[in-house]
């Protein structure tokens, strides 16, 4: 029983820690993106 519990208290904490990574890398991609000159697509998009 503590086995089975410790296993799914393992499988709740790895599954928070992809989403916060997943969240993370997010946040950091949308950051490196905005921080380049991005004109020439935003000229494209608008067209």
């Amino acid at each position: 029983m503590v086995n089975k519990h410790r296993i799914n208290l393992t499988l709740v904490y790895f599954l928070a820690f992809t989403i916060v990574s997943s969240v993370l890398a997010f946040h950091i991609i949308v950051k490196a993106y905005d921080s380049f000159d991005n004109t020439e697509l935003t000229y494209a998009v608008n067209q």
